[in-house]
């Protein structure tokens, strides 16, 4: 991985967050500097396509496996339909964290870029496993559940 400064890593794969220094081998040199800046660059701008995708996608999840639940549990499924607002949140988060990294990657000194994507990048990745764990979850009981009222009608 090309690494030009201590905080972000400018190509990929370099660890779970690929811009993220502290998941990345040492630095190299700086002649593949200015094209790690680049695939850096590149890997940013393709990001934003990704969050909105992602947000929509579990969002929607959420809200399916929130209607699953509505004649089960109504504290089940407020939960999901809560989790499908946050995952918006999210997504901002993602947003503001990818800021920051553009301004480190061009050039920001500021102590503040580091701290800001730290930030943000913990309760993304903690409001996203949520959602993730709620869908998976809610989809193993649905099934579980469909299994079980196959097998009684089966009777």
């Amino acid at each position: 991985a090309l690494c030009a400064t201590d905080d972000v890593c400018y190509s990929m794969p370099c660890g779970l967050f690929p811009h993220d220094k502290s998941f990345a081998p040492a630095s190299a040199d700086n002649a593949n500097a200015t094209t790690g800046q680049a695939y850096a660059g590149l890997s940013l701008g393709t990001d934003y396509s990704y969050l909105i995708a992602y947000s929509i996608a579990i969002s929607l999840g959420c809200v399916l496996i929130s209607h699953s639940f509505s004649q089960r549990s109504r504290l089940l499924s407020a939960v999901g339909m809560i989790l499908a607002w946050i995952i918006f949140g999210a997504a901002l988060l993602d947003s503001f964290d990818n800021d920051a990294l553009i301004q480190m990657l061009l050039g920001a000194a500021q102590s503040l870029w580091p701290a800001a994507a730290r930030m943000c990048v913990i309760p993304k990745v903690l409001i996203v496993g949520l959602g993730l764990l709620y869908v998976l979850l809610g989809a193993i009981v649905w099934v579980a559940a469909k299994a079980v009222g196959s097998e009684t009608h089966a009777d």
